[in-house]
């Protein structure tokens, strides 16, 4: 089906916001355990939730660098181009202190890393793991917790492993949701409590964050991803497709908007996305707008996590928008979230994604 812009569902994704209201109560008590019982209440959570029997929280660096010699040569060619990007572009962000003198005051700005950052990184989404620590390196933070849920097997992938090893992190707890985020802000016997929690999640692990948001410093609010796209170039259209594909498959709370003036090619685009799409993944729309000035409000009004744009006119259009994430011009998505650089880390929920980005200002203090 295809919308039309001041229809009353597009309103509705407009006006889009997450009620935490239903997940306050079940993770205020997950929240509550941990406290209490430390990591007994660890290690249960990961068997009821992971269904995963583990018998520490800590995953050594033995384990760690055993698993880490199982990936091939070429992961590891891959990684350090990645990481390479990654360094290059925030490196650019380092903050200078600054020293200046007003009618004999002397002014000073000094910034200073924070000492404990933790880190939630999803179950196995070893770019994430990648944005989120690479940042902190640069900022000199002093020491990094990193918080993943186990596989089946109680550990972590060998490429996760691999990562971490190479970052050279300090401490891998194989522990996920709401429980780790509650773990990293209070402590228990084996996880260090730190002065601030960073990364993506689930509704669990977001609400577990503003739920200890009072005891520690957390990054934001990073919801279910968000992708809205503009095209107007019909031979981009495969490209779309399966760049909208890889984003909704982040899970049912994904939501992809497709905005066009071309009708025709909006029916074409949804004729393509109906041969692959299935019911697990993220919701979608097709919007169809008069004119650039009405596709460029929309946008606006949508203030999505990312904004991609398929035209020979991409960057003047992309010039306009003002509140989004980050912008894709004629390249897939997926792109930079694995290798250009930029952090995939974003704000979303429309007023939300007005937030910045995992940025070093997020781990670094004034």
């Amino acid at each position: 089906m295809i919308l039309r812009k001041n229809s009353q569902e597009v309103k509705e994704i407009v006006s889009r916001s997450l009620n935490l209201e239903e997940y306050i109560p079940k993770v205020r008590e997950i929240i509550e355990n941990v406290r209490r019982c430390g990591d007994k209440a660890l290690i249960e959570y990961t068997r009821i939730f992971d269904k995963v029997e583990i018998d520490s929280v800590e995953l050594k660096f033995s384990i760690i660098k055993k698993l880490s010699s199982q990936v091939s040569s070429d992961f590891k060619m891959s990684v350090g181009k990645v990481v390479d990007s990654i360094f290059t572009f925030y490196e650019c962000f380092e903050f200078k202190n600054i020293e200046t003198t007003f009618r004999n005051v002397k002014r000073i700005v000094k910034w200073t890393p924070i000492s404990k950052v933790g880190i939630y990184v999803p179950k196995n989404y070893v770019s994430t793991a990648l944005m989120t620590i690479i940042p902190a390196k640069i900022a000199k933070v002093k020491s990094i917790s990193i918080a993943t849920p186990p596989l089946s097997n109680g550990l972590i992938s060998p490429e996760m492993a691999y990562i971490l090893d190479y970052l050279n992190v300090d401490v891998v707890y194989r522990v996920g949701g709401a429980q780790a985020i509650a773990a990293l802000a209070y402590g228990t016997e084996t996880v260090q409590k730190v002065d601030k929690i960073v990364g993506p999640g689930n509704i669990y692990v977001q609400t577990a964050k503003l739920l200890v948001s009072t005891q520690v410093g957390i990054d934001g609010f990073e919801g279910p991803t968000e992708i809205v796209m503009y095209i107007d170039d019909p031979d981009k259209i495969e490209s779309a497709v399966l760049d909208l594909l890889a984003q909704l498959e982040h899970g049912i709370s994904s939501i992809g908007v497709v905005i066009s003036m071309r009708e025709e090619l909006l029916r074409t685009f949804l004729k393509k996305l109906s041969s692959t799409y299935s019911n697990d993944l993220g919701k979608y729309y097709l919007i169809h707008v008069n004119d650039v000035n009405e596709a460029v409000e929309l946008i606006n009004d949508l203030a999505p996590e990312h904004l991609v744009v398929y035209s020979n006119d991409a960057w003047r259009i992309a010039s306009r928008v003002e509140n989004v994430g980050v912008v894709s011009i004629n390249t897939p998505s997926p792109f930079l979230d694995y290798a250009a650089g930029i952090s995939h880390v974003l704000p979303t929920k429309s007023p939300l994604c007005l937030q910045k980005s995992r940025n070093l200002n997020t781990i670094e203090k004034v």
